[in-house]
């Protein structure tokens, strides 16, 4: 695209702008709208997913109670704020931190000092991997604190961060066991849609060839693989994400009898 196009398009979008200002700003509320909305109903239904799978495994699930969405809807009402302003107060931690390393880092790279600036990177990013580290644990934990202990957002990040340091290494290693199971699983799942769906669509492409619908017919040999795809995609996900819960969930209270047998036996 030329210089004058690209002109050409900025004058229209400017016209189309000054003509339909009124449709933009209304379509920009309801697009707003729409994401609070999602936003809203994602929030609550993971605190609702974390009360549930909390529930579920306390006393290593001895004394069972099944998972009630209508209750782990009203949990995650009550807890909403709570969990959003932990959230919030991490995310915040953690673009001071990278803002903290990064600046005098890009300073020494615009100055054209290689030879400290790199070095430097790579010390800071072994630096800034236990903090990020600390920071998702936190999250993770503090959230649990919240919902499932009824912590307040400063008491839920002070007991989430006691129970990082005295148990980092179990949460490391459940992290990275998550982390390969989701790899494995997500692996075996693409084979599997592959054989499934692939096929259908192939039979789609030809078919369509065959009648004479040339570039048409790839978009519905393409549309053919999405439409059961998007589905299956969306279900392995939810599996994953309430296996990933439940996970830490069952880990959150494990290292949290393990503090309360300590705490106690320090008092004795």
């Amino acid at each position: 695209m030329t210089v004058s196009e690209i002109k050409a398009l900025e004058v229209e979008m400017q016209i189309f702008a000054e003509r339909h200002w009124m449709g933009i700003i209304i379509a920009m509320i309801v697009a707003l709208i729409i994401l609070g909305s999602i936003i809203w109903v994602s929030v609550i239904s993971k605190i609702g997913l974390i009360h549930e799978t909390g529930v579920i495994a306390q006393n290593n699930g001895l004394q069972y109670e099944p998972a009630n969405i209508k209750r782990g809807w009203k949990k995650g009402k009550e807890k909403f704020w709570r969990a959003v302003g932990l959230d919030v107060l991490v995310a915040v931690a953690e673009f001071i931190v990278i803002i903290a390393v990064k600046t005098p880092l890009n300073t020494l790279y615009k100055n054209g000092a290689l030879s400290i600036a790199i070095p430097l990177t790579a010390f800071a990013v072994l630096i800034l991997i236990p903090f990020i580290l600390m920071f998702f644990s936190i999250q993770i934990l503090g959230l649990r604190k919240i919902i499932l202990d009824d912590k307040k957002i400063f008491q839920a990040i002070s007991e989430a961060y006691d129970l990082f340091v005295n148990h980092w290494k179990k949460i490391v290693l459940t992290l990275l066991a998550l982390v390969s199971t989701i790899i494995v699983s997500g692996f075996f799942y693409v084979i599997i849609c592959s054989i499934l769906l692939l096929p259908i669509a192939v039979i789609a492409l030809v078919l369509s060839i065959l009648i004479g619908m040339g570039s048409e017919g790839l978009s519905l040999g393409v549309l053919v693989f999405m439409v059961p795809s998007v589905p299956l995609c969306v279900f392995f996900a939810m599996i994953a994400l309430v296996f990933q819960e439940s996970t830490w969930s069952v880990l959150y209270q494990k290292i949290k009898r393990i503090s309360v047998e300590r705490s106690q036996k320090e008092i004795r």
